[in-house]
């Protein structure tokens, strides 16, 4: 898998578009968005076939087992090299230590959620980041 040459762009234009999108899991949760975020970055599509799966985030999980996996850690260890944290570059995801997916940002990441005043995108600090996984290589590399 390898980045666009426009990855940046593409990324940046989709975050500012989610930025207060209402969370709704199985159409704007944390995974969907990692998985948009991917798609926005390389060209692949990883949430598509997971849309309008499951609509509470325990039906998320009854959904992932249904798929053969016993968590969203194991999903992204099936779909995406793992990295160490202190290597993950912007675009790349991470997870933080509560098992939310989040997209690297350089010194910070940002997921999808609420916090009951306010939906949309959060910042989470890097020491909050249990794992990584690389999304794709750069078109140089």
């Amino acid at each position: 898998m390898t980045r666009l040459l426009n990855w940046e762009d593409r990324l940046s234009a989709f975050l500012a578009k989610v930025y207060d999108r209402p969370y709704a899991p199985g159409e704007h949760d944390c995974m969907i968005f990692a998985g948009r975020c991917v798609e926005t970055v390389t060209g692949q599509d990883l949430a598509s076939p997971h849309l309008g799966k499951y609509r509470t985030e325990a039906r998320a999980f009854v959904y992932l087992r249904s798929i053969g996996f016993d968590s969203c850690e194991a999903w992204w260890d099936a779909n995406l090299p793992a990295r160490p944290t202190s290597h993950a570059r912007r675009g790349d995801i991470v997870m933080r230590a509560d098992g939310t997916p989040c997209v690297c940002m350089g010194d910070f990441a940002v997921m999808v959620g609420t916090d009951g005043e306010r939906d949309g995108l959060f910042r989470v600090p890097r020491d909050e980041w249990l794992k990584a996984w690389t999304v794709g290589e750069e078109p140089n590399e």
